[in-house]
């Protein structure tokens, strides 16, 4: 977690996201392909940081430095990456000439034509560009944050089978799979009472509303009709 390469990750994605709005913002009806070049090597570096830590998380769940560092990485990619909302927005508003004459002379378009046939026909459900980035920027404090919280609360969580100990993937394994009948009755009713004790039950009920409330409000604003949409 104080590999050096990290911050000098985060450094190289500032970079080229500023690269970004400097040469292709406004210039995407004649300079989509290298807008897409610059992107693709800012999702990757941004994939590799998250993977890391993620990794690194999931080997210690209660490291309280991973989680610290973890949290600062997103906030600061968040400020960064919230300045390319203006690709989709400018990518919807292209002409056909436009789009299909650079699809036509980029191989590397024409393999990324279905994400950006998809982000076309989403065009009436983006908001103003000014929006977007707000959004983007504060994704790092919305509902996400509950699951994360969730997640360490359910690495504490221990269920007791006979002289066994098992965490919950585990032993909702055996209430699934297992095909003693009795076995199961008595892990689903180890399950019941640790979630009612342990008050992980009141916590999942809380992040679902969440999740749901955020939801519901982006789905209104956006005009989304149906879950499909």
């Amino acid at each position: 977690i104080h590999d050096k390469k990290i911050a000098s990750d985060i450094e190289t994605v500032k970079k080229l996201s500023q690269k970004m709005l400097k040469n292709y913002k406004g210039k995407l009806n004649t300079k989509l392909n290298e807008a897409m070049q610059t992107l693709i090597e800012i999702d990757e570096i941004t994939s590799k940081i998250f993977a890391y830590f993620y990794l690194m998380s999931s080997r210690d769940a209660d490291n309280q430095q991973i989680k610290k560092q973890m949290s600062k990485a997103s906030e600061d990619l968040s400020k960064y990456l919230s300045t390319l909302s203006f690709f989709d927005i400018e990518l919807t508003k292209l002409s056909k000439q436009d789009y299909y004459k650079q699809l036509t002379s980029s191989d590397l378009l024409k393999k990324h034509k279905p994400y950006f046939d998809k982000i076309r026909a989403n065009a009436k459900h983006f908001l103003d560009e000014k929006v977007e980035t707000i959004v983007s920027k504060l994704s790092p404090f919305t509902s996400n944050e509950w699951d994360d919280m969730l997640d360490e609360e359910e690495t504490k969580l221990s269920f007791k089978l006979g002289r066994k100990t098992y965490n919950l993937s585990e032993i909702l394994h055996i209430s699934n799979t297992s095909h003693k009948s009795k076995l199961r009755q008595k892990a689903l009713t180890e399950i019941n009472k640790v979630l009612a004790t342990s008050g992980y039950e009141n916590l999942r009920t809380r992040a679902l509303n969440v999740v749901m409330g955020e939801k519901n409000l982006f789905d209104e604003e956006r005009g989304f009709k149906h879950i499909l949409d």
